[in-house]
Parts: structure tokens; sequence; C-alpha cells
């Protein structure tokens, strides 16, 4: 340059004309000579060899920024092999694609590379190992920084300078990716997180400090994925949160300090997940929840401190899942769809929950028997209503159903499950309150006098249950008896002697709702045997010696009585004399010189059910 500018000053001077006419002219010349070796003018810039990229080098040694995209594609499949002429430049104030340069490993020449304003694309450049030359980068600000379809990158050592992300950061296709190693430093991405489709990836390392998603997170179909754990310091996600396909991640261990998601969540296609008690720090959710065809998920724990869903809540498609866990859920604005889980028997998972505004649909549901799960939703807040396909499904007059079929044209599809549960009309019928009961354990009581029957009582096991029933029930039977539904209440005690008891049941809130019980008495159960004997008329006979005492004999009469004996009884006495129960029996003759007699009296049929007798001569 100085070379030049002092040609044209000789010049001048053996002119003879003015230095002053020719400054202007130089001035221009200079200025664009310094143009011309600092950088190209704006407009995007093409490389399509590495010569084009030698040539830059050369070129414009001192450039430092580019403006507008640029965009390194090789026209020769091997062309290109590194990035050194571009070693000088620091910011491109526009987009970046690299792609489709089959010998590039690494991208050496980019180290002083700091900030791409627009988009990055890194993009099938199959002998790509890592990116080992962008340690200088720390600003991507456009839509995507996207790393995909690079057969053989393995990690992406290089991103070590990259702590704040604005575009959305795309890690997807990339078949020999093992881990995410290299942006260890990354703590916040102001845009989305996709990391996809990376069939050889086994964990998140390298996503240990992420702290913020300003976007979407999703993850999902990378086949060999095993644990997430590496994202433990993830703590919000201001968009919608994908996890799934990921066919062998049995947990979603790593997201315990996740409490913020800020749309709406999808687990999906996880055919080895069987716990997501990980994310129980999530509260409330601004769009939907879909948990769908995650085939070993047996409960929903992990989503128990949801209170609200802002839009749809589908749970479809699990074929193991028996239990729904959403104890805090009070809201649903929007539709509440429950679909095709094989295992599900139950809702009692929503038991909590108020109100939907939306469409409500329980559908080919195969073990559903118990809908009371959704009985308090308010049936304002019911746009539809769909019951269908439940095989096992009989009863559904809980009282959120009834009062929908009640409004003056509610929208309903309700066929193909089991009887009283096929049609509106079929549910209506029983969208009253109905109570029945049933006896069991009647038992009979000896009242403390086990041989007197006379006195015996008896008492019994009830359970009351029904349908759209109050607290409790009551009964008239003599003792006025009351209880909860649904369990054994021990009623008694009755006298046996009353013989069989009739009462009435009756709803505590509904007089009209009642139930009439009928109970037969029990068989006494006072058996014991027992027996006493009375003797009277005791006579002496003289013996036809009216003169002589020494041959005189006595006789008397013996009555036998007793409870729970044989046909007769029996006796020890000289004459083993023998009767019948409750009649006189006279019994001698007896010899008045052998003294009183003494002897007893024994059932016929129980030896040890007796009684002794003293007769004094």
């Amino acid at each position: 340059m100085k070379y030049s500018l002092a040609i044209f000053i000789g010049m001048s001077n053996t002119s003879n004309k003015p230095l002053s006419r020719l400054l202007p002219f130089l001035s221009a010349l200079l200025l664009a000579t310094m143009s011309y070796a600092q950088c190209p003018a704006n407009g995007d810039i093409t490389f399509t060899s590495q010569a084009d990229i030698d040539a830059f080098g050369s070129n414009y040694p001192s450039c430092t920024t580019i403006t507008g995209n640029v965009t390194i594609q090789e026209n020769t499949a091997g062309d290109i092999t590194n990035f050194n002429g571009l070693h000088n430049i620091q910011t491109i104030d526009g987009s970046l694609y690299i792609d489709q340069n089959s010998a590039l490993d690494n991208m050496s020449g980019l180290n002083n590379l700091q900030t791409v304003t627009g988009d990055f694309y890194i993009f099938e450049n199959n002998n790509l190992t890592d990116l080992t030359g962008l340690g200088s980068l720390s600003s991507v600000q456009g839509d995507y920084f996207y790393i995909g379809k690079n057969d053989h990158i393995s990690t992406l050592s290089g991103l070590n300078s990259l702590t704040t992300i604005d575009a959305h950061f795309y890690v997807g296709h990339n078949d020999n990716l093992q881990n995410l190693s290299g942006v260890d430093n990354l703590t916040t991405a102001n845009g989305a997180v996709t990391i996809e489709y990376n069939q050889e990836l086994d964990d998140l390392s390298g996503l240990n400090n992420l702290q913020t998603i300003g976007d979407n997170l999703l993850i999902g179909d990378n086949y060999y994925l095993a644990t997430i754990s590496q994202l433990s310091n993830l703590s919000s996600v201001d968009g919608y949160l994908w996890l799934g396909p990921n066919q062998n991640l049995p947990t979603f261990n790593g997201l315990e300090n996740l409490n913020t998601v800020g749309a709406g969540i999808w687990i999906g296609r996880n055919n080895s997940l069987t716990d997501m008690s990980a994310l129980s720090g999530i509260t409330s959710l601004g769009d939907y929840l879909m948990i769908d065809e995650n085939n070993s998920l047996q409960n929903l724990n992990g989503l128990h401190n949801i209170s609200s869903v802002s839009g749809l809540l589908w749970i479809g498609n699990n074929n193991s899942l028996t239990d729904i866990s959403f104890t805090a859920l009070t809201s649903v604005n929007g539709d509440l769809l429950i679909s095709d889980n094989n295992s599900l028997e139950n809702l009692n998972g929503l038991s909590n929950l108020s109100s939907i505004n939306g469409n409500l649909h329980l559908t080919g549901n195969y073990a559903l028997n118990n809908i009371a799960g959704i009985a308090q939703v308010d049936h304002t807040t019911i746009n539809n209503l769909s019951i269908y396909y439940n095989d096992n499904l009989s009863s559904c007059s809980v009282n959120s159903v009834c009062n929908y079929l009640e409004l003056p044209a509610p929208s309903t599809d309700i066929h193909d499950n089991l009887t009283n549960c096929n049609s509106d009309s079929e549910i209506s019928t029983f969208c009253h309150c109905n109570i029945s009961a049933t006896t069991s354990n009647i038992l009979c009581n000896d009242n403390g006098t086990p041989s007197n029957p006379d006195d015996d009582i008896f008492y019994f096991d009830i359970n009351v249950t029904g349908n759209l029933t109050g607290a409790n029930w009551t009964a008239d039977d003599p003792n006025n008896s009351s209880g909860n539904y649904g369990v054994d209440v021990n009623l008694g005690t009755y006298p046996i002697s009353g013989g069989d008891l009739s009462f009435t049941v009756t709803d505590a809130d509904d007089n009209a709702c009642s139930t009439s019980v009928n109970v037969s008495a029990p068989m006494t159960c006072s058996n014991q045997c027992s027996i006493s004997a009375t003797v009277s008329n005791i006579l002496c006979n003289d013996n036809g010696t009216p003169s002589d005492a020494s041959d005189d004999i006595f006789n008397f009469d013996l009555n036998v009585t007793g409870s729970n004996t044989g046909a007769g009884w029996t006796a020890d006495d000289p004459n083993t004399s023998s009767g019948n129960y409750d009649v006189d029996v006279n019994l001698g003759t007896y010899s008045i010189s052998g003294g009183d007699l003494s002897f007893t009296v024994t059932d016929a049929d129980d030896n040890a059910c007796s009684t002794n007798v003293n007769v004094s001569a």
C-alpha cells in the first residue's frame, strides 16, 4: 500500500500538477484497498472447495467479521478437509452452514469463532468425529444450532465455551453419538433443546450443569438411552417437556429438581418405563398432560402433586397401568381422555378432581369396573360424555354422570359396556339412591345359662351398600341400629324366643331410599343337659306283720325333670330303677331297717348329666 502511494506521489511531482488535486482520488483508492484487504463486501459467501477456503485466508488475512450467511459445502467429495483459511474469523453476522463435507473430521480453523448471530448447522458431515476447533464459540443467536446426521460424531467435544445458548439446540440423527460431552459448561438454554434419534446415545453426560431451558425439552427416539440422571441440575422448562420414545429408559431419575414446566408434558412409547417418581416436583401445567403407550408403567406416582392441567389430560394405551394416582388434581381445563388401558380397574386416583371444562371420554379400558373416582366432578363442566368399549363396566350411575344425563340436552356416546351401562336410559335407571343389605355370621349366645335355652340371644353382621347414598344408614330394628356403607356392622342382641327378625334399613339422607332385611333366628345354643329330682309320697308298709317292725318296708314317688335331656333316666338305687321325665314314678320297696336311701339319677343318653337323690326312711 505504501509502495503504490509513493508511485502516485512521484507521478504527481514529475507532471508538475498540484498534489492537492490528487488527494481525493488517492484517499478513495486507499480506503478501497484497505477494505479489500480486511473483509469482503457485505453478502452471503459460499465455500465449495478447499481452495476457496485457502484463498479467503490469503485475500482477507485481517478479516474478523463476515456480514452475511456462510455456507461450507464441497462440490467434490473429500475436497474440504480443514478451515484454516478462516482462522481469523471471530463473528459471522448471519447463519453458518457446514454440511455434506465427507472428509472433514473436526472444526480446526474456526478456533477464533466466537459468535454466530444467525443459525448454525453442522449437517451430514459423515467423517466428523467431534467439534474440536469450536473452542471459542460462546454465542449462537439464531433459531437453530443444529448438529445432525453426522454419522461418525461420538461426542460434542469442542463446545466448552458455550455457557448460554439462545438458539434451539438440536442434536439428532447422529448414529454414533455416545454422549453429549463437550457442552459441560452449558447452564442456560434460552431456546429449545432437542435430543432425538441418536441410536447409540447411552446417557446425557455433558448436560450436567444445565439449569434452565427457556423453551421446549424433547428427549426421544434414543434407543439405547438408559439414564437421564445427568439432568440433576435442571430446575425449569418454560415450554413443553417431551419424553419418548426411549425404548430402554426405565426411570426419569435425574429430574428430581425440575419444578416448573410452563406448557405441557408428553410421555410416550417408553416401553421400559416403570417409575416416574422423579417428576414429583411438578405441581401444575400450562397446557396438556399426555401419558401414552408406556407398556411397563403400572402407576403414575410422580405426577401425584400436579393440582391443575390447563389443557388436555390423556392417559392412553398403557397396558400395565393399574393406578392413575392423581391425588392432588382438582381441575382440568380441557378434555379428560382415559382410553385403552387394559389393566386399569378403577379411577380412584381422580377422587379430588372437581372440574374438567371439556369432554369426558372413558373408552376401551378392558378391566375398568368402577368409575366412582369421577363421581364428584361438577357435571356442568362436562361438554360431552363418551363411555364405550369398557368390557367389564356395569355401573356408571355416579353423581357426575347422572347429573349430566339430567341436563336438557346432554351430548353422549354410551355403548358396548356391560348391562346397566350401555345407554343413557340404562344408566338413568340407577341414578337415584338405591341400597341393598346382606347379612352373615348369625350366631347364638347362651346368655350365661348354658342349660336354659329360654333366654338365648343372637346377633349378626350386616353390610349395606348402595349407589348415590348419603353418609350412612339407619335401621328400625329393636335396637335402632345405624352404620356406614360398605363395611360389616355387628347388630344385636335379640332374643331367640322372639323368633325371626324383620326390619328396614334407610339411607340417612333420603327417607325414600330403603331396603327390607329379614333374619332367621338361629336354633338355641343352651344345649347342656341338666336334671333334678323330687321325692314325694314316702309310705311305710308293715309287710303283712303288723306286730313285727323288723320287716317293715317303704316306697315313694320320684319325678325327674330336666333340660336338653335324653328319652329317659336311670337310677343306681337297689332296684336299678328307670323312668321317663316329668312323670311320677313309684319306686320301692326298700327295707326301713336299712335306713335312709341315697342314689344317683342319670340321663339315659348322657352319663355326665345326673343328680343325687336322698330319701329319709
